[in-house]
């Protein structure tokens, strides 16, 4: 069994408030008013290790299922990305990553989601708010009376490879990470052609960092995503902390700091906390795919 290598907490924002493309500027300027006040009304400033936002990334991704949606159905997230920061996207080679998501850490843990040559994995709890989920989408997200969390935990396996039209079919994705098929519900059809969802522009800042124990650090990032080419706002923003485990372990006054953390900014950030949407993978997915996430 895997032990869990990292622990992320995620936090939906209203992309209005971000006007257009994000600028390293503009992410420390939210960073000034909005996350560093909580820190010091909280903690006196004292968990702040850096409180600049220095790198921008800038990258273009997509999401990808088959036509009757086997990868949703199972739990699986397919993503393509490719850097693009000097502003023209190389698509001869990309990141490809394949996900397992779920609710249940000892089915993760025990799975086994090897990729071809080079290929990386690891194991994460991924962190968001306790609400509950929109039955339609006009209906806002319900969230408890006092804040709380819920977990999923990740298994992801990436390698960089060609992926182009000719590669973009179950039968490759098949010899890409070869215990696949064996995970879902049916057989990886020859060459049937995947089906991606839409393309999104993605700027993430990176570079803030806090204390959550002794030796442990949790780096913030800012990330915005753009599902059309004309500038205006986002389509969905998100600020999330993450950091490494000991081992696969964590230590109790660490673990409660973070949330406490997370717990501070989802009150103190008021009307930024996005209420619109539960996943910002969901919207990312082909749209036949959607409802299943």
């Amino acid at each position: 069994m895997r032990k869990l290598d990292a622990r992320e907490y995620k936090l939906l924002l209203n992309p209005a408030k971000f006007g257009t493309l994000l600028t390293k500027a503009h992410a420390n300027a939210f960073w000034d008013g909005e996350i560093a006040p909580i820190l010091d009304r909280h903690w006196g400033g004292s968990l702040c290790v850096s409180d600049t936002f220095d790198k921008l990334l800038e990258r273009i991704l997509r999401f990808w299922d088959t036509r009757d949606c086997a990868l949703t159905a199972a739990e699986f997230v397919l993503r393509s990305r490719v850097d693009a920061s000097n502003g023209i996207a190389d698509s001869s080679r990309q990141e490809i990553a394949l996900k397992l998501r779920m609710a249940d850490f000892f089915v993760v843990a025990n799975t086994h989601l090897p990729g071809s040559d080079g290929a990386t994995t690891k194991f994460e709890e991924d962190i968001a708010p306790l609400e509950v989920k929109p039955q339609g989408p006009a209906s806002p997200v319900v969230f408890p009376g006092r804040h709380s969390t819920r977990s999923r935990y990740s298994l992801t396996t990436k390698l960089d490879r060609r992926w182009d039209q000719s590669n973009r079919t179950e039968a490759r994705l098949g010899k890409l990470f070869p215990t696949l098929e064996g995970l879902l519900s049916r057989p990886l059809v020859g060459d049937e052609a995947l089906v991606g969802g839409p393309v999104i522009h993605e700027l993430a800042a990176k570079g803030t960092q806090v204390r959550i124990g002794k030796d442990i650090i949790g780096e913030f990032t800012l990330t915005c995503w753009y599902f059309e080419t004309a500038p205006g706002p986002p389509s969905v923003a998100e600020v999330s902390f993450k950091y490494d485990t000991i081992a696969g372990e964590m230590p109790g006054k660490a673990a409660r700091r973070a949330l406490d953390l997370f717990n501070a900014l989802q009150t103190g950030l008021g009307d930024y906390v996005n209420t619109d949407h539960s996943s910002k993978t969901a919207m990312a997915l082909p749209k036949s795919c959607a409802s299943l996430a």
